[in-house]
This record gives structure tokens, sequence and C-alpha cells, in this order.
């Protein structure tokens, strides 16, 4: 299992107007290693984009914050390069959701349902290990890239590059 926290520092294209400024995020997923260097896992997490975006999503409307969600189907590569340090590639291929809800919280004034894939290159340090599993803290750099879609007034295409840094807990 991997729970991370992601900031955003850069978009691209489109998607740039939402996420132009830094925002933070979080994401969980799940990984299994059936064969030493090839996995397989689910991957959902939580973007915030702030309220930075609103003008081009909703002009005029007094609303919440941009917020994107995505779930994915992962497969991971890794390299055991010794008992400590463990560099990962992880692919993943699904949707990615925004939307934007009244200031009251009751309505949802625009959203978007996009295909999406998310690339992230970590590199697990092994802080401790024991019989009963082991616990792992993992710098990565994230790529997600939303090839088409609109979120209210806007397209929401373009590349989010993002920092992360997770807590994995293995057996």
């Amino acid at each position: 299992m991997n729970s991370g926290l992601t900031v955003h520092f850069a978009a691209t294209s489109d998607l740039r107007t939402i996420a132009g400024n830094v925002n933070p995020g979080f994401d969980l997923s799940w990984i299994a290693f059936p064969w030493v260097h090839h996995g397989i896992g689910f991957e959902f997490g939580v973007d915030a984009f702030g309220r930075r975006g609103l003008p081009a999503v909703l002009p005029h409307r007094d609303a919440n914050a941009v917020v994107g969600v995505f779930a994915m189907l992962t497969y991971s590569y890794r390299i055991l390069l010794s008992s400590r340090f463990t560099p990962q590639f992880d692919f993943g291929a699904g949707v990615y959701g925004s939307g934007v809800d009244s200031a009251e919280g009751n309505d949802r004034l625009a959203s978007s349902f996009c295909p999406s894939v998310r690339e992230k290159l970590k590199l697990n340090i092994l802080l401790l290990n024991s019989s009963g599993g082991h616990v792992e803290l993992a710098p990565a750099l994230v790529h997600t890239y939303i090839p088409t879609g609109d979120i209210g007034s806007t397209s929401a295409s373009g590349h989010l590059f993002s920092g992360a840094l997770y807590l994995v807990i293995g057996s």
C-alpha cells in the first residue's frame, strides 16, 4: 500500500488555466508484485486546484474550488538495486474527473470525466524491515496527462507535473 502527498508545480496547455498555481493532492494505491520486477495495482486520488481557475471554468459564478479525482489501473516496474534502495516506475491508465460545487456545497455546477494516463518515477528507501513487513519512504516525480475534456467553460486537457512523498507499507 502506498499513500502519498503530492504538490503540483506545473501544468501545460489548457490545464494551466485551472492548475497554474502550486496545489496539494493526495493519492492512495495498492500494488501487488507477483513477479520480482513486475507488478499490477489500483490507484486513486484527489487533486485540489484551488479557486484561481474558477473565472475560466465558471465565469460570473460564486463557487468552491476546482477539485480533480482520478482512478487508474497501474503497471509497475521496479529494480532491486540494493536492500535499501528500489527505483520504481508506475504507469496508470484510467479516468480523471473534475468538478466544482456551489459556494454552499449542495450543487454540482460543473463536472467532467476524461480518459487519463499517469506516470510516476519513485525511489523507495527502506526505513524498517521486519518479519511482519517493511516500511519505505519514497520521493517521486509524477506526470498526469489528460488528452481531452472540458470542465465548465474551459478545456481541461494538458499535462500536470507534481512532486510527491509516499509512505509505502508492504508485507
